[in-house]
This record gives structure tokens, C-alpha cells and sequence, in this order.
């Protein structure tokens, strides 16, 4: 996993050289490769040059072959990976705010009575000196009986009076005033030598004190944050296994890292990451930890829940769908290595070398190997979602002008294929394939669609199969997304399509997809899906955050109280950036208005031709589910206005409109990430079709003969 930092750009970054880089004004984008590095960082990755020689051995297994700078690439990705780690546990944990603003001799001061009482009596007794002497030099001058009674009164044993005021008359001699300036400019070595060298400084103080005060300190060996980074597993998919020293493991850790990152640690190992009883369930950064996600595969391993296998898998929507229905997926491959990614952060339940980053055609000749690698087990569900961009009606409009439909030349159109090709080998129960209504109009030289031709090809194998036209807005998605999903079954009749539980009537296939009935429930709009988070300018917003407060948020009621993440964490709530001329047309655009329209409203806002680019601009209406998302929002965003905000959607809110919780953690770029999100299954949607296919499983448990095994 590859981030970047979580501090803001540098001032002198332009809002262009921000776009062009994918960066919103507020923080970077999160898995993300970094090109450029701060000097303490380079010089860091300059000074483990050694070190990564020295775990070579190691390495070399996850990235067999690999040069220098491949190794050093892993060890950039698991530094990356420990920033956000570090960067949520700065948010749950946020720091006490009378300490943490310490630094300097106040710092030491703080750090020794700490070591003498604890931390509660230690900020106490500080405040007791400085209200009793202005400064640490007018303390230095007082009788020691006073400051005894100063430390006492705070519940400090007043014997550390001698103690402190034979510190500051050595910090004084030594430094030349009350200050520890000199400490930045010796060498490490020698600035801890002097420290521990002083009353009652121990080791594990002068390393707390060294954290604070310069960039090359190296983390105090604390039983707690070392018990912490050794759970989470750390350097882990870099190679490096346990057991780890304690030396190479705080070596490992970035120098910009380890102050507030030894922080958050302690704390983390205080509340919740305990040494016997860890609450595991309460942790917000559980699906970063290796611990964790093993017993998760373990609980998995041992469940009875019916398995599916999901081809084309991408960040995992119809994955995450099945499994809130009750399914387990046992083997995911997709060939994009970013959504690989995603998959894997998001469902810990699989365990990492069952979901393979590859392209499906290299399974052609060889599809045994995803048997093996199943280890036997049976196969309920195989789901698939080829690309769709070569069926969709955006693509064909791409390329032609004219009327006539020429995307049978799409290599991605033949992709159905593979899915057909592994449909014989593994023997799945059940099948469904999902794909863009176009999949049913692009056609053969013969006339037969693929559609068509996928249908057929699945009865040949013995499924009996059809064909579901949906709309994911009538199952509560607050999105019009029309699907086909090709259904087959080799253990009985396909069952009938899920019944809607929302009246959302779609301008497309209206005949197929128009749901009837005063029982239906009406659709979730944008503003129901959106309205709660906090508002953004163009070109802003955090990729980590933790909000105090949301819009209008009623945690426990309706479609945002369902989706808000648990701890209020929000992930990728990031804005791209927009000209001046785009942000007048937004500003001059209704909800519900498209490029037509906004053309009547100023005609000398126009930029593109009038035919076949109404929907170039499009302001979402809040009161309305919102057009489908799609993955051209990875190029912009104009066709996805915001309803009140002049901008276009953030990352966050079109993971919303897709159905996917605040809990799911996109990675990559920005791009990435709204390319994973318009390509996905929404799981609302998915869950839906599983909670069908489990009854149709059920229903036919005994009848699982396979005629045509």
C-alpha cells in the first residue's frame, strides 16, 4: 500500500499543480506512490539503504527477482501503509492538550515527574511550578522545602524536590541557560549520553525528550507501542517476518512518524490494544492489523455460509454485497493492482493469496490452477462483472459518430468468455454475470447479441439460465443504475428477480424496471444519501478526517445514520479542483439542470456542441435518486454537480451514492479511486440479488446433482 503524507501541500503549490497531481488543498491522496520526499525522510531511506541489504533475504520472497529499488519501494508502501495508521490513531486519540504543546526543558521537567508519580500527578505538579515561578530559572532559586511542598501538594514525593532543582542547576552549567537548544545541534549518540547523564533521567525519558526535540530520534523500546506494531504487522508484506528485533523495528519506522505515532501507540495500547484481552471490535484501525484479519480468515474457515467466487472483482462491491448476505468469498482476481488493494483492506475475511492480481485471459489454458488454489472447496456462487465500457452507450459514442454500433471490435467485449471458459471448470451452483443493458444491443456479423450467445453458452453447460433487467434504486441504492445480470443454475429453476423495495420509476427500461405497489417505499435521494456530510469548496477537503459535527446527522435514522462509519471516521471526502468558467456555469445551474439548460440560462457558458452532449453538465437534484455513477468521473466530475455546493461530488459522496459505508477504505489517487467506485456492483444492490440466490440455494439443497460434470 503506497500513501503519501497527510500534511498539507506546500503553500507555493498552485490549484492547477494540485489537480494535475490528484491532490485536493487539504492532505494527499491515500495508497498513493510517492514521487517526492521531505530531507528527513530522504535522508531516512538513504540510512536503511544498509539495513534493507541486510533483510534481502527476506524481501526477496514476496518480490522474487526484485532489485534494490524494488525492495525499497515495499519498505516506501509499509511506511505509507503505518502513516494512516498513524494518522487515524491521531483522530481517535486526539492528545491531551496541556502536554502535548510541551517541548524543551518544560518537556523534561514533565517527563521525570512522570516517572515519579504518573501522568495525571505529573501535569499537576507542572502547574504548581510554573504558577510558583515564572520561570525555570526563579524555580532553580528556590529553598528546596518549597518546592517539596509544591510536589507534594500536587502528590508528587516531595524527595524529587532535590532531585529536580540538581537538574536544573545542571541543565543551566551545562547548556548555558534554562534550554536544551544545544541537544539539536550534537550528535544523537551524545545528546542521549548527556541526557541520561542528569538526576533522575532514565534512558526510556531521554528518548521521549529526544523524540520531541529533534527528527532523527529513534522510538523509546516501550513494551506497549512495540506490542502494537508487532500486532499490526508491520513490514509485513514487505517479507519481513516475526520475530523482528526491536532495533530494526524502530529503525523501520519513518523519522517523521515516530513522535506522534509513539503517542497514539501508547494510547492505543492503553484503551484498546491491551495485552491479554484486546478490544479488537472497538478498534479503528483493525483492518490494517495482521492479528485481526487472521481470525477473521480463521472464523471464516469455520463458517457454514455458502461460498462464491468473484471474477472481476475490482474494489469489491458485489463481494461486500454477498458477504452482508450471508456469503464468503473463497477466491477474488481482478487485474487492476489498486483495487486489488481495496479488496483486500476491506474484506479481511479472504485471506490475502486468494485475491490475485492477474488478468483473468492468463487462466485460459491453465484454469485448474484457481481450483488448486480453492483447495477443493465447493463453489455456491461464481459472480463476474466484465468491463463494461466496450457494451456501454458512452463508449460507442466515444468512437463513432454515426449510427452504426461497432463495438464488437472491443477486445473487453469478449471478456465474458473467460467467465464461460471457468464456468466449465469450476461448477458453480449458481452464476450470475452483471453488465450495462448494452450488452443485449451490440450484436454478432450473424445478429445474435452477447448477451444472447452468453445465455446460451451457460444452458450448454447445463444451467438453465435467464436474463434480470434492474434498477438499483428500486432496492434503496439512491442511484438509477439499470443492469442486466444473466442468471444460471444448474440445481433448479432460475427463481424470479428480487422484489423492489423502493418505488424509483428510471427514464431507461422503464417496461422491465418500473416498480408498482402503494407498499414500496419511496426512493433514497441524493440529499438523503449526502445531505449529512460536511460541506467542501472545490479543490479541498481531508483524506483522513473525523469530523466533530455533520450536516443535519441523525446517527440512527435513515439511509446516512446506516452508512456513517461507526467511530465518525471519513475517509476520501476530497474535492477536485475547477477553472473559474466551470465554476460560473455550476453556480448558474439548478438541480435537475443539464448542459441544455444551462445554455438557456447563459449561452456565453457554452463549450461544447449542442448534439449529443446534453449530459456534459448535469447538477444532481436532491430531492431525486442521482444519474448512474460511472468511471468517466475519474477524468471530472462535471456531469456530477453537486445539488447546493458549487463543485462536483467528492470521492465520498459518490462511495455513497454507490451504496459503500463510511467503513469501506478506497485506495490510490483520487482517480483510482472514483474509477474503482464507478465501476463497482453497489452493494445494497448486490446484497439484494445474494439474499435471493441464498433462498434459491436453500431451497435446492438436496437437489445438487451435476449431469454435465
Amino acid at each position: 500500500m503506497t500513501l503519501n503524507d497527510v500534511k498539507p501541500p506546500l503553500a507555493s503549490s498552485s490549484p492547477e499543480q494540485l489537480a494535475e497531481e490528484g491532490q485536493p488543498s487539504h492532505g494527499v491522496a491515500l495508497w498513493r506512490r510517492r514521487k517526492h520526499f521531505s530531507s528527513v525522510h530522504t535522508r531516512w531511506r538513504r540510512d536503511t539503504a544498509p539495513l534493507i541489504e541486510q533483510l534481502r533475504e527476506q524481501m526477496i520472497r514476496v518480490a522474487p527477482g526484485a532489485t534494490q529499488v524494488q525492495l525499497r519501494d515495499l519498505l516506501d508502501e509499509e511506511a505509507s501503509r503505518l502513516q494512516v495508521i498513524g494518522r487515524v490513531l491521531q483522530l481517535v486519540h486526539p492528545p491531551a492538550s496541556e502536554t502535548h504543546r510541551l517541548s524543551g526543558l518544560d518537556l523534561l521537567v514533565f517527563a521525570v515527574l512522570e516517572d515519579a508519580s504518573d501522568a495525571k500527578r505529573a501535569r499537576g505538579a507542572l502547574r504548581q511550578l510554573r504558577q510558583a515561578a515564572p520561570s525555570w530559572a526563579d524555580l532553580a532559586g528556590l529553598p528546596r522545602a518549597e518546592v517539596a511542598a509544591l510536589l507534594q501538594g500536587a502528590g508528587v514525593a516531595p524527595f524529587w524536590a532535590g532531585v529536580l532543582l540538581e537538574l536544573l542547576s545542571q541543565v543551566q552549567q551545562w547548556c548555558g541557560g534554562m534550554t536544551l537548544e544545544p541537544l539539536r545541534a550534537s550528535t544523537p549518540v551524545a545528546a542521549l549520553l548527556w541526557l541520561t547523564g542528569l538526576p533522575g533521567v532514565t534512558k526510556q525519558t531521554a528518548l521521549h525528550v529526544l523524540l520531541q526535540e529533534r527528527t532523527d530520534s529513534p522510538m523509546p523500546a516501550e513494551a506497549a507501542p512495540m506490542r502494537v506494531l508487532g500486532r499490526l504487522g508491520i513490514l509485513n508484506d514487505a517479507g519481513l517476518q516475526d520475530p523482528l528485533d526491536v532495533e530494526t523495528l524502530r529503525s523501520l519506522v519513518p523519522p517523521d512518524l515516530r513522535r506522534e505515532l509513539h503517542r497514539t501507540l501508547t494510547a492505543h495500547a492503553e484503551e484498546i490494544c491491551t495485552p491479554r484481552t484486546p478490544r479488537c471490535g472497538d478498534c479503528a484501525v483493525n483492518r490494517f492489523c495482521r492479528a485481526w484479519r487472521a481470525q477473521q480468515v480463521e472464523l471464516a474457515a469455520r463458517s457454514a455460509r455458502p461460498t462464491m467466487v468473484d471474477l472481476f472483482c475490482g474494489a469489491g462491491g458485489l463481494s461486500e454485497g454477498f458477504r452482508q448476505a450471508g456469503f464468503r468469498t473463497v477466491f477474488a482476481i481482478d487485474q487492476n493492482p489498486v483495487a486489488i488493494r481495496s479488496f483486500r483492506l476491506n474484506h479481511p475475511e479472504v485471506p490475502s493469496e486468494q485475491v490475485v492480481c492477474d488478468d483473468l485471459r492468463n487462466f485460459r489454458d491453465d484454469a485448474r490452477r484457481i481450483l488448486d488454489a480453492l483447495g477443493g472447496q465447493q463453489v455456491d456462487v461464481l459472480v463476474g462483472g466484465p468491463p463494461c465500457q466496450g457494451f456501454s452507450r458512452a463508449g460507442w459514442r466515444s468512437r463513432t459518430s454515426t449510427r452504426q454500433v461497432q463495438a464488437t471490435a472491443d477486445d473487453r467485449n469478449y471478456l465474458f468468455e473467460e467467465l464461460i471458459g471457468l464456468l466449465e471448470v469450476l461448477r458453480p451452483r449458481v452464476v450470475i454475470m452483471e453488465n450495462v443493458p448494452g450488452i443485449g444491443e451490440v450484436r454478432f456479423p450473424d445478429g445474435t447479441s452477447f448477451l444472447e450467445v452468453t445465455v446460451e453458452a451457460m444452458r450448454s453447460l447445463g444451467y438453465d439460465s435467464t436474463v434480470w433487467t434492474l434498477d438499483a434504486a428500486t432496492y434503496g441504492v439512491p442511484q438509477h443504475r439499470v443492469r442486466r445480470i444473466i442468471v444460471g443454475s444448474r440445481v433448479g429453476p432460475v427463481p424470479p428477480p428480487p422484489t423492489p423495495t423502493h418505488r424509483a420509476v428510471s427514464n431507461q427500461y422503464r417496461a422491465t424496471v418500473q416498480p408498482t405497489g402503494e407498499h414500496l417505499r419511496p426512493p433514497v435521494t441524493v440529499a438523503e444519501a449526502i445531505g449529512d456530510l460536511p460541506p467542501l469548496l472545490a479543490s479541498a477537503g481531508q483524506w483522513i478526517d473525523r469530523p466533530r459535527h455533520r450536516v443535519g446527522r441523525r446517527r440512527t435514522k435513515g439511509y446516512s445514520g446506516e452508512m456513517a462509519h461507526p467511530l465518525n471516521l471519513l475517509f476520501s471526502h476530497v474535492t477536485r479542483y475547477h477553472n473559474d468558467l466551470d465554476l460560473r456555469r455550476y453556480a448558474t445551474m439548478r438541480p435537475g439542470d443539464n448542459y441544455l439548460a444551462l445554455l438557456r440560462r447563459d449561452h456565453t457558458l457554452e463549450n461544447y456542441r449542442r448534439d449529443g452532449f446534453e449530459d456534459k453538465y448535469f447538477r444532481l437534484a436532491p430531492d431525486r435518486p442521482s444519474k448512474t455513477i460511472v468511471a468517466h468521473l475519474q477524468k471530472d466530475g462535471n456531469s456530477f454537480i453537486h445539488p447546493d455546493q458549487h463543485r462536483s461530488i467528492s470521492v465520498r459522496e459518490a462511495a455513497r451514492l454507490q451504496s459503500f459505508s463510511d467503513e469501506y477504505i478506497f485506495t490510490g489517487s483520487r482517480s483510482d479511486q472514483f474509477l474503482q467506485i464507478g465501476n463497482a456492483v453497489p452493494p445494497l444492490m448486490a446484497r439484494t440479488i445474494a439474499h435471493t440466490l441464498m433462498a434459491h440455494l436453500d431451497a435446492t439443497a438436496e437437489t445438487d446433482g451435476d449431469p454435465a460434470a
